[in-house]
């Protein structure tokens, strides 16, 4: 398949077959070659040989070719020879040799360099980790045909994958400053920031003083992308789903106290990721912490430190003070400690 995209060549014919007035065009080569009725007559070594079906025979001539001396890329720095399990024909797992670099139209291509690979849906970037080719090579330096190259797909923070492609999809024109700006542009795709909000009212500020019986007001989450654009799970083949994780931590003087702590799921359209009101009842330094992680079942190469977060502080402080008025008390009184009702 690939061999068509580089063969040329001329065509002789006699004044048998018409061409057009610019003499670059046949006019009824076409329709002759699909006759099923057209002979087809081969010459070697002066031998004339009659072809029944020409289709085969070209393409076996194209292939012995193709391996005898379409010699188009110089495998460098040999490694080792390996046995691939990801092949799935058994006879073609054992062996490949193994090449920091190869050289293709006077372009060099080596092992840690950014690269595209093209004619895949999506496109893929990724760093070189090597270059594979079949067969025993222990040479050096190998002129070849065909191979493949392994790479680390980017970004890997998105990604964390290996991937192995055949030289052919590298994209030999785009350049290292190119695939930069396009792994920053798919990192925008990552989760940048949590968005909340208080539908309900009681509202929360960080250092925000809240008296006794306050009520924190229900919460919708929102988690953006680099794009502000709302996102329920990662990008990519995997698209593993998206929670946001809701802890308010108590500070007392005997240690920390986790008094809420809940997982959500997105809600589709009518919320994103929401929790409840919490009453607080209790004085003292509180934290609101809310994390976006990954689904606990399906893990992820995304640390909980490259997720985006939220964190406030506040305060519960004593009630306001409340005024009321004790009419005529009948004796006889006692002294009594005080207590709080």
């Amino acid at each position: 398949e690939e061999c068509f995209r580089r063969i040329s060549g001329v065509l002789w014919t006699d004044s048998h077959f018409q061409v057009s007035t610019n003499k670059l065009t046949f006019i009824d080569l076409l329709p002759r070659l699909q006759e099923k009725t057209t002979l087809y007559t081969r010459v070697a070594r002066g031998v004339e040989q009659r072809c029944p079906n020409m289709q085969r025979v070209f393409m076996d001539w194209l292939k012995e070719t193709h391996e005898l001396h379409d010699k188009q890329v110089k495998f460098m720095r040999y490694q080792s020879s390996i046995k691939r399990s990801d092949v799935a024909l058994k006879r073609m797992q054992a062996p490949w040799a193994t090449f920091e670099s190869i050289e293709w139209d006077n372009k060099t291509f080596k092992k840690g360099q950014l690269v595209r690979i093209h004619r895949v849906v999506p496109v893929v970037y990724g760093r070189i980790k090597r270059f594979l080719l079949f067969g025993d090579h222990e040479e050096g330096e190998v002129f070849a045909t065909g191979g493949e190259v392994e790479i680390a797909q980017e970004p890997q923070s998105l990604y964390n994958d290996t991937r192995v492609f055949p030289l052919s999809k590298l994209d030999r024109s785009c350049t290292t400053k190119a695939v930069e700006e396009s792994i920053a542009e798919e990192e925008l795709k990552l989760p940048a920031k949590l968005e909340l909000k208080f539908p309900d009212g009681n509202a929360i500020k960080n250092n925000a003083k809240l008296p006794c019986d306050s009520i924190l007001g229900a919460m919708d989450v929102e988690i953006l992308n680099g794009f502000d654009e709302p996102m329920s799970k990662l990008v990519g083949e995997r698209q593993k789903q998206l929670m946001v994780e809701q802890r308010i931590v108590h500070h007392t003087h005997s240690g920390d106290k986790d008094i809420v702590k809940l997982c959500s799921r997105h809600g589709g359209k009518k919320w994103a990721y929401w929790f409840g009101a919490v009453e607080f009842r209790s004085t003292g330094s509180y934290t609101l912490f809310l994390q976006a992680v990954v689904g606990t079942d399906q893990g992820s190469s995304l640390s909980v430190a490259s997720l985006p977060s939220v964190k406030l502080k506040f305060t519960v402080t004593e009630g306001k003070p409340t005024k009321f008025s004790v009419g005529v008390l009948d004796g006889p009184f006692r002294i009594g400690k005080p207590f709080q009702v």
